[in-house]
């Protein structure tokens, strides 16, 4: 079923990656246990990030117009420095793009700067269940000519049979 989810998206150009997280967002949880405080908290953060990266750089390798990234964790590991590592990982294929502009709360630009283009959502200050979402475009700088000539995202003319 998810692998015909994720066909279904990739054809139409746009995948919606909302993977495993901590749920450090949820509303039913205190603040204190929103954060990772002790070790196995920490450690736990930071298997799930690791899962996120893995799964974001493969939506990444898919060549969708399109990728956005969602979790419900305020965790800056889960959120920023994943979409980062992300970045600087897929060589210019993508860039972020503004998700929800007019929304005000921004992603954590002592991350990395363009982090100002992603959203965040924090459950004490917005009374609702947290969130981060980040927005890849693709560059289409992976359009660059072939040895034949033709740019490799434009299907083969066929010639005209004379």
């Amino acid at each position: 079923m998810i692998g015909w989810l994720l066909f279904s998206f990739v054809f139409l150009s746009q995948i919606m990656l909302d993977p495993s997280c901590s749920g450090s967002g949820l509303l039913d949880r205190p603040r204190s246990q929103r954060m990772a405080r002790n070790s196995k908290e920490k450690q736990r953060v930071r298997t799930l990030s690791h899962f996120q990266l893995q799964m974001l750089r493969h939506a990444l390798s898919f060549g969708a117009e399109r990728v956005v990234y969602s979790t419900c964790s305020i965790n800056r590991e889960e959120d920023e420095e994943v979409v980062k590592l992300a970045l600087d990982s897929c060589e210019g294929r993508y860039t972020l793009v503004e998700a929800l502009p007019s929304w005000p709360r921004r992603g954590d630009t002592t991350v990395f700067a363009e982090a100002s283009k992603c959203v965040r959502v924090d459950p004490d200050l917005d009374g609702m269940t947290g969130f981060f979402v980040a927005c890849f475009q693709r560059t289409h700088a992976e359009s660059a000519e072939t040895e034949d000539g033709e740019t490799a995202k434009e299907p083969k003319k066929k010639k005209a049979r004379r």
